[in-house]
């Protein structure tokens, strides 16, 4: 299916299980910070995407901006979020390292102190 929107995503910051997301839509000329993309943990299988939302007071938020989740638009904000947030999970693991300079010889393992 073609693209309705050009929806770029880049990761601010790590949080606890996730990452900070802000999203550009340069068509529209709007820009929204603080999507919260999280990573697949004890309690959700899979990624998921939160919109931004403020303190409403006594642990309840209010989103800042709503989506209407079946439309078009959401979709796409909801796949490049979670695009960049992958992306940047696999920027952070540890790469495998190679070693290049050891020789071919045989290793003698009697020349080793046990």
């Amino acid at each position: 299916m073609p693209k309705l929107y050009t929806v770029l995503a880049e990761v601010h910051k790590e949080i606890n299980k996730g990452y900070r997301v802000k999203v550009s839509l340069p068509e529209l000329g709007m820009y929204i910070n603080g999507f919260m993309a999280f990573r697949p943990h004890d309690q959700y299988e899979e990624w998921s995407l939160v919109a931004p939302s403020q303190p409403a007071g006594r642990g309840v938020y209010k989103p800042v901006v709503e989506f209407n989740k079946k439309e078009t638009l959401w979709q796409e904000i909801f796949e490049a979020c979670l695009d960049a947030a992958k992306e940047a999970e696999l920027a952070h693991k540890p790469k495998d390292i190679v070693l290049e300079d050891i020789s071919d010889k045989p290793i003698d393992l009697s020349t080793i102190p046990f």
